[in-house]
């Protein structure tokens, strides 16, 4: 069987992983567009001003310079392979990469092909006919599978809210509006009225970094975070925001105003996008691109089970998760585990997202949804007992469920020090910096 695996980061090199160590007979072929595996780990700061550049193909991803992860680095590791002990408990952004690259290294019977963009992907006659841009040598090629997995992940494509006034605003100042994707160090911000829009990991994270050199940080929320309030008197919550004015001023939904902001930070996640499916956008996408749909298990399109995702599910511990599913879709590809009925995939479909307030919810996971997830996945692997063996995911349950249940505390506990070392850098006129141990 041949199979394309589309995307070098977390997710693809999961599932590069699994079908490597799977029994039977494969050929696998990984395309990642960077120069390099790590997909959204890669730190390419000559790609952050938003301007065409050839660096890394062009590719822009959402990691920025003073970077650590918002989960603890023992629920972020694959099985069998920990981080360095050296390593702290919240790894930074070149750490995460590091281990994503030498944790290639131990993958086997996978070609993986870099500088190399799948352009176009298209089932006839059974087959994935499948499209690649290689920037090496400026040449496409094409060549056909069996199956296709995408784990190109869902940080590529920017989202921005439709308010009122927005386009004007952009139009009128095109460079004072940004998203987080293009945030790279505070120093650009110093002395300015930042707005930052959203306040998940991203927002919580860049508006603590400006504040050690903006003059006011005003975050746009419908949730409040008081944790981020009550240590930082730079950083102000002012609620949803409902138009941006000609005079740069913003209303809020109270109708009170504030004026003069010079910048815009929207923290407001991303799209999903895989261009190169273009002939299945109306059948897999949702109508906000906020989420995919017909996905059975979060894994397989419904109606070809041929088409296979990986790590599409948001708010977990990514390693553990696209592991897990990696190997259940080894299992599956192998004919191990065989999958439902068309008509029975689609129904438990629909029993799961009708539990939901909307199907782009049903993809949010969080904890203990993800370990349940997780958990299920792993039990059906368990439960084949053939003898075949295989790569193996880590079963989620006493230590590992109890560590990631703490994981949301602890990070509020670093946070509390990262607010103290902010203010201690805006007292002495720094930008921010990661706060290590050493």
């Amino acid at each position: 069987m041949k199979v394309i695996i589309i995307g070098g980061g977390p997710a693809g090199l999961a599932a590069a992983k699994a079908l490597g160590k799977e029994p039977g007979s494969f050929e696998i072929d990984l395309y990642e567009i960077q120069p390099q595996v790590g997909g959204l780990w890669n730190y390419v700061p000559e790609n952050k001003n938003g301007k065409p550049s050839s660096v890394n193909n062009g590719y822009v991803t959402g990691i920025y310079r003073e970077m650590e992860t918002n989960i603890t680095k023992d629920i972020m590791q694959y099985n069998g392979y920990p981080f360095p002990e050296e390593t702290e408990v919240f790894p930074t952004r070149g750490e995460v990469a590091e281990y994503l690259h030498e944790f290639s290294n131990t993958i086997e019977n996978v070609k993986i092909h870099l500088n190399s963009e799948v352009t176009k992907a298209k089932k006839v006659d059974g087959k994935w006919q499948v499209e690649v841009h290689n920037y090496d040598s400026g040449k496409n090629r094409s060549s056909e599978y069996d199956a296709l997995i995408v784990a190109n992940g869902h940080f590529r494509t920017p989202f921005f809210p439709l308010v009122e006034g927005l386009d004007e605003w952009r139009r009128e100042w095109p460079d004072s509006v940004t998203h987080a994707k293009f945030y790279d160090h505070a120093e650009p911000f110093r002395g300015k009225r930042v707005l930052v829009v959203g306040n998940s990991a991203s927002g919580i994270d860049i508006s603590t970094q400006l504040s050690t050199v903006a003059s006011q940080v005003y975050v746009s929320s419908r949730k409040k975070d008081e944790l981020l309030q009550l240590n930082n008197p730079v950083v102000v919550d002012i609620g949803v925001v409902k138009s941006y004015n000609p005079d740069r001023s913003i209303t809020l939904e109270d109708d009170s105003t504030v004026h003069d902001i010079d910048v815009v930070m929207f923290c407001t996640g991303y799209l999903y996008d895989v261009p190169f499916l273009e002939d299945y956008q109306e059948e897999i996408s949702l109508k906000t691109r906020s989420g995919f749909r017909n996905i059975y298990k979060g894994i397989f399109f419904i109606y070809d089970p041929s088409l296979i995702f990986i790590a599409l599910q948001k708010q977990v511990a990514p390693m553990p998760l696209a592991e897990a599913q990696s190997v259940y879709v080894a299992r599956v590809l192998n004919k191990r585990i065989n999958l439902p009925s068309t008509e029975d995939m689609a129904r438990f479909e629909r029993e799961e997202t009708s539990k939901f307030d909307s199907e782009s919810q049903y993809q949010y996971l969080g904890y203990p949804r993800d370990v349940d997830y997780i958990s299920e996945l792993i039990q059906e692997v368990l439960e084949l007992q053939d003898g075949l063996g295989g790569h193996e995911a880590e079963f989620w349950n006493g230590a590992r469920r109890t560590s990631r249940s703490l994981s949301g505390p602890v990070k509020n506990k670093r946070l509390e020090v990262v607010l103290k070392h902010t203010l201690e850098l805006r007292e002495q006129k720094k930008e921010f910096v990661i706060l290590r141990n050493d």
